[in-house]
């Protein structure tokens, strides 16, 4: 299955990160880039702690977001083994 890395674009003063506090690249197994966006959002919303404005869950993932993130998809060869298994997340 193609493997990709979600990794932020946006600046840390972006304002389209002000609820949201995970801002690391990941890597995720997934047949497309919306796949894999999916798969992120829905461990994000699951695992993170919820964003909150003005006092209300906030309940949209960062890694939908083509601004503040974007989809690469890597060669197979393109990581080390170890290196893949510490950033796979277990979706």
């Amino acid at each position: 299955m193609p493997l990709w890395k979600l990794q932020p674009i946006a600046t840390l003063h972006d304002p389209r990160w002000q609820d949201h506090e995970f801002r690391q690249a990941i890597l995720v197994e997934a047949r497309t880039a919306a796949q894999a966006r999916n798969e992120a959002a829905r461990w994000e919303l699951k695992s993170a702690r919820p964003a909150k404005r003005n006092g209300d869950p906030v309940r949209k993932s960062a890694f939908m977001d083509e601004k503040l993130y974007q989809a690469v998809q890597l060669r197979e060869d393109a990581i080390d083994p170890q290196i893949r298994e510490e950033m796979l997340f277990n979706l």
